[in-house]
């Protein structure tokens, strides 16, 4: 073999090996390439029977039908050198591939009826000279059919279909009746094409794009025989397995139309957002267009019932939708976007009828018209969320100088300097010289803010003459000496200043310099952890300022500065008690802004939560998230929707706590913020705790899609496998769960992050113990091998103590022997615990075994030791356990004593009733009284 030969051959094996994309399709391309250059023309017409379904796979119809008519000309040249099937890691066939050339034809306004006619006849004789059987031009012929509204014909080739036996270019059995449930929904009969969807459900069918392709497309038929949750299960799991691939945006297509008539607008809206461009992936498939057309109308339809029609539908102005669409400046209204899809439906209804001769298309517009008077009930989100936002915090345009310099303010904690300093010099144009200081005060924070120094020294200077003309040359004359380390810029190496002119302050200047003065200094001496220096000029500063009754623009934003610094400071020293009542201060002013209210009722939940007063917590965070929705600013709304849900969380209200969130993502989405991926894996957490696995799953594993893409550390997308193999496993999906524990083990292996290791082997582990494989005993031991190795002795412990637990779940004896090393070990490395949960262990293990007097002692040990630890609630189950043991061996006066111990021993509430009523029962089964 030549050297080009090789290197064309080692690019095909590699592209053999790449997932269908663009690095594949690279290496497809640069093999043909040289095979060209160097004169291989076997080894070009390899590379090019790889690229058709390259192509197919990836939505490149052009690039499919070039490649396809070159290597169906070359096989005519010579059957011989260029034969119509070639073997290695796959098998690329002719005559299979004109399955597709007869699809891709029939969705096509490109070609002509002749010209389909034509292919589907040139099959059919191919076949016949290659003495294949019939099954796949039969069942092409069909396809078409169904497509083009021919339905009597379609009918025919079904019975043809049924009667013709299998043979090498038959559809798979999910392929098969994953078409026939399209026709059967085709002419009407859901009840038939239900069936085919239960079939294939049952009988676990899959191919490649099987069965989520038949998922799609029995929602409707599903919802109209009652069955609304097989329908949500269905759309969930079916859109998850679709939304990967933008050639699958006609599967897509049915998912929003679900949403649609199922009252899940707000999904619906976000799913076409998402592949609205997909739409025009591939410019010759005009089915897909159709499909995608009507599809999008319906949903926009529902979404502006619904009171929404003025919401704009984001992506839907990018350039590649114009041809579909029409040129349009800015994103389209949900309204205005239905009429245009509308349009374009009619439009290609119209192309399809006058090419296939008939008004098949124009009625399937009609039965999309005709899904608004559908309507389902199946909520998909258990709990929603509407933030309450009442008159007096609702956003209004500023009027008077004194608001617009509130707006600054609301403005500079949101980072938005350009607004800050737009909001001064209205508030300039508005009060004059009044409010000259003030405004330029914030312009010059705004200006440091962004770095630009010498524009905010100018500023300063213009503060300075304005204070001057009020009478200020006090506060002026401290601004010159201090500058703009008063402003942001001070360090360390200013606190000397600081200390001479606050001490020139406390002699001759007004309280709100020496506030000022001491409120910089506090934050100074803050970035150096001097906390409790800190502390005691943020407390000075805000007991300055705090008895001015009415109190100025400047002295208020001074005052509030100080008390929340204050606040965080106690916090920071963890006085929370003390935090909370110095923040009432602040929220008692019902002049502060907005904005101030919103942070400081965040820092009063916060300081709450920490003393465990989780219900007044949460009422202030709610307050903050309402606020800051009325305020705005994406970013700042899904921070304090993730105080709410982690309180809500914290009370075991996970439904709402994932509501809050679904809430602030979307506005995030609105507002073109991309990533939040640490916000999606909350939510996607509090899903899956809120028993809504299903789309915990599909929300987890599109931020590990995201992830990826972003090239996040392996040890990031480790945690976002463990966190979908655990949201997997609550949705009953093993299959996904293995899957995802499998990828994130491996993510840990490369991160060399042992404590997740431990985390996903054993996660991974105790699911292969249920079904009863041994491989759960090899992925312990690899992590177990490499914590030796790498010196970590808790992480090996953990690993072979779960190692004991999983041998004897899988019924080996030598479970014990691990169990006898994870006490000796854990009591010499002082995890009293563990070793009190390896004797728990063991004794079970001997229990089982029979050995009741050795298992008796073990429980007994073990609660012994749990008491020791602190968990009490685990020593009462022990000891239960020996309870039960004895009662089983009739040993009655020590079974009592058990049960009486274990109950004083416990203290939740729950375990001490259940060991009461067995102690009860105990007794009324001995024949005794108390």
């Amino acid at each position: 073999m030549s050297d080009a030969a090789k290197t064309i051959t080692d690019l095909l094996d590699e592209a053999d090996q790449t997932p269908y994309g663009a690095q594949e399709r690279a290496l497809l391309d640069q093999a043909i390439a040289l095979a060209e250059e160097a004169g291989h023309e076997e080894l070009a017409y390899a590379a090019r029977m790889r690229l058709v379904t390259s192509a197919k796979m990836t939505g490149d119809t052009d690039g499919m039908l070039a490649a396809f008519a070159w290597c169906l000309g070359k096989f005519d040249s010579d059957p011989i050198r260029f034969p119509s099937e070639i073997t290695g890691a796959d098998s690329w066939d002719l005559l299979w591939y004109f399955k597709w050339m007869a699809s891709t034809v029939t969705g096509s306004l490109q070609f002509s009826s002749a010209q389909l006619e034509a292919v589907l006849a040139d099959m059919d004789r191919r076949y016949t000279e290659a003495g294949v059987g019939r099954s796949g031009v039969v069942q092409s012929l069909f396809s078409s059919s169904v497509e083009t509204g021919r339905l009597e014909d379609a009918e025919r080739f079904r019975l043809e279909l049924e009667a013709l036996p299998k043979d090498d270019y038959s559809h798979c059995e999910a392929c098969a009746r994953s078409e026939f449930a399209d026709y059967q929904q085709t002419i009407g009969d859901d009840a038939a094409a239900v069936a085919l969807f239960d079939e294939i459900q049952e009988q676990r069918l899959s191919c490649g794009e099987e069965p989520e392709g038949n998922e799609a497309d029995s929602l409707l038929p599903l919802l109209r025989l009652g069955r609304g949750e097989d329908a949500a299960a269905a759309h969930m799991r079916g859109y998850r397995a679709a939304r990967g691939n933008p050639d699958n945006i006609a599967m897509i297509a049915r998912h929003w139309i679900f949403c649609a008539v199922t009252g899940n607008e707000a999904r619906g809206l976000a799913l076409l957002e998402r592949h609205i461009r997909d739409l025009m992936v591939d410019p010759m498939n005009d089915r897909q267009k159709f499909v995608g057309s009507c599809a999008a109308a319906v949903l926009l339809d529902a979404v502006t019932r619904a009171g929404q029609g003025s919401t704009p539908v984001r992506h839907s102005d990018d350039p590649a939708l114009a041809p579909l669409l029409g040129d349009h400046a800015g994103p389209w209204t949900a309204a205005d976007l239905a009429a245009t899809f509308w349009a374009a439906a009619d439009r290609l209804a119209a192309a399809f009828d006058a090419r296939n001769g008939n008004d098949f298309h124009t009625r399937q517009v009609a039965r999309s018209r005709a899904l608004a008077d559908e309507r389902y009930d199946v909520p998909l989100e258990s709990s929603t969320y509407t933030p309450v936002v009442t008159a007096e915090v609702a956003t209004t345009e500023p009027t008077t100088a004194e608001d617009w310099l509130r707006r600054a303010g609301e403005r500079a904690a949101t980072g938005d300097h350009d607004g800050v300093v737009d909001a001064a010099e209205r508030a300039l144009a508005a009060g004059g010289r009044a409010v000259a200081a003030d405004a330029y005060r914030v312009v010059v924070q705004a200006l440091v803010a962004r770095d630009q120094h010498e524009e905010a020294a100018n500023a300063l200077a213009d503060r300075g003459k304005a204070l001057r003309e009020l009478g200020r040359d006090d506060y002026a004359d401290i601004e010159d000496q201090i500058g703009l380390a008063l402003y942001g810029t001070a360090t360390a190496a200013d606190l000397p200043a600081f200390d001479a002119a606050i001490e020139d302050a406390r002699a001759r200047a007004g309280q709100d310099v020496l506030a000022d003065l001491l409120a910089t200094r506090a934050d100074v001496l803050g970035t150096e952890d001097r906390i409790d220096e800190a502390l005691r000029d943020a407390q000075e500063a805000a007991a300055l300022l705090m008895p001015v009754a009415e109190p100025t623009i400047a002295e208020r934003q001074l005052r509030n500065h100080a008390v929340l610094h204050r606040t965080f400071l106690l916090m920071l020293s963890q006085r929370f008690e003390e935090a909370a009542g110095s923040i009432d201060d602040l929220l008692r002013d019902a002049g502060i802004g907005r904005q101030t209210r919103q942070v400081g009722l965040r820092m009063k939940a916060q300081a709450l939560a920490n003393q465990d007063r989780l219900d007044e917590a949460l009422q202030a965070a709610e307050e903050a998230l309402s606020l800051q929705v009325a305020i705005g600013d994406a970013r700042l709304v899904l921070n304090a929707a993730g105080l709410s849900s982690q309180l809500l969380s914290d009370l075991g209200r996970d439904a709402e706590a994932a509501a809050r969130m679904r809430f602030a993502l979307r506005q995030a989405e609105s507002a073109g913020i991309t990533g939040a991926f640490t916000e999606k894996f909350r939510l996607g957490q509090y899903l899956t705790w809120s028993d809504q696995a299903n789309e915990a799953i599909e929300v987890i594993d599109e931020v590990y899609r995201g992830e990826s893409e972003a090239g996040a550390p392996p040890v990031a997308l480790g945690e976002t496998m463990l966190g979908l193999g655990t949201a997997a496993l609550h949705g009953d999906q093993p299959g996904v769960a293995y899957g995802a524990f499998q990828r994130g083990l491996g993510h840990a292996v490369e991160a060399e992050h042992l404590p997740l290791q431990v985390g996903l082997a054993t996660q991974l582990a105790r699911m292969l113990v249920q079904f009863r494989d041994d491989e759960a005993i090899e992925v312990l031991d690899a992590v177990l091998e490499r914590a030796r190795a790498a010196g970590d002795g808790r992480s090996a412990l953990r690993m072979l103590n779960e190692r004991g637990l999983a041998k004897a779940n899988l019924g080996d004896e030598s479970a014990i022997a691990d169990f006898d090393a994870v006490i000796a070990e854990a009591n010499a490395a002082g995890e009293a615990w563990l070793a009190a949960d390896a004797t728990d262990s063991k004794a079970r293990e001997l229990a089982g075994a029979e050995r009741h007097d050795e298992a008796v002692q073990c429980a007994l040990a073990a609660a012994d030791g749990y008491a020791a630890s602190g968990d009490a609630n685990a020593g009462a189950n022990s000891e239960f356990l020996a309870a039960q043991i004895l009662r089983g061996q009739g040993r009655a006066d020590e079974a009592l004593a058990c049960y009486t111990s274990a109950i004083e021993r416990a203290e939740a509430p729950a375990l001490v009733e259940r060991l009461t009523e067995q102690r009860a029962e105990y007794l009324a089964e001995l024949g005794r009284s108390e």
